[in-house]
């Protein structure tokens, strides 16, 4: 029997080992004209408020997505830009919102690191070097994690961008990263729920990036990929019943 998608959302108190969740309680819920005005930004031709609409989409809560849905109803037909985006904001803000079970005390990101590092020479105004430090190396490097792929549902979703490169985790006593491996290993031994800021190397320039770190998903402990996947396939698949279920049939008509 398919799972139901429309079960009501109870919140229970469990303990740390269980079952967690990404979802936060909010006073107000974000209303339907607020939502209509960032939907109606997504369609503009201005680069920066799309993206700042697009922004302000993900971070809406699962108990959000009627009032979005009611928006899209009201503004249809959607244009291809925006009904382009509707789909990733959508499924992210679904995501965002399904239990999982936990790693207690670790945090995550929620990201896919490229297989290689990038180096930096300190002494040199930060020109990129392709080669790792060697035991004998004189030149002062410093390391880049290159983002390859950002999951949808979790924090580094919508303010990270493939083809981002991490160079430091100043808050969390990282001013110069290690390689992939420091990266993960200092997100993993840090709790869930506390504000950092990563910086960032984007198009050339340095900036940083805030968010919120997510539990550690216990799938994500396994140590192969196997596992792993099949757990983010599961959680893919429930997203896109929801979409084909609750939006497909408003928009179908305009998704490129």
């Amino acid at each position: 029997m398919r799972r139901n998608l429309f079960r009501a959302v109870v919140v229970v108190a469990v303990s740390c080992s269980a079952v967690a969740s990404a979802q936060t309680t909010r006073p107000t819920p974000v209303s339907i004209e607020t939502i209509s005005v960032r939907l109606t930004e997504l369609g503009i031709g201005d680069s920066e408020r799309r993206a700042a609409a697009r922004v302000a989409l993900l971070s809406l809560k699962r108990e959000d997505l009627p009032a979005l849905r009611d928006a899209v109803a009201a503004l249809k037909p959607l244009g291809p830009a925006a009904s382009g985006a509707l789909r990733d904001i959508v499924v992210h803000v679904f995501l965002s919102g399904e239990a999982y079970e936990i790693t207690p005390g670790a945090a995550f990101l929620g990201v896919q690191m490229a297989g290689e590092d990038l180096y930096f020479d300190s002494d040199a105004d930060g020109a990129m070097r392709r080669d790792a430090p060697r035991p004998d190396d004189t030149v002062k490097l410093r390391a880049g994690v290159v983002i390859s792929e950002c999951i949808p549902g979790f924090c580094a979703y919508g303010v990270l961008v493939a083809g981002d490169v991490v160079l430091a985790l100043p808050d969390l006593g990282r001013p110069f990263l290690a390689g992939k491996g420091d990266l993960g290993q200092t997100i993993a031994s840090t709790p869930p729920g506390r504000r950092v800021t990563l910086r960032v190397l984007r198009l050339g320039r340095e900036i940083d990036v805030p968010l919120v770190l997510d539990p550690r998903p216990k799938a994500a402990e396994v140590g192969v990929p196997g596992p792993f996947n099949a757990w983010m396939d599961e959680r893919k698949n429930l997203a896109e019943e929801y979409w084909q279920t609750t939006f497909a049939p408003l928009v179908g008509e305009d998704v490129m």
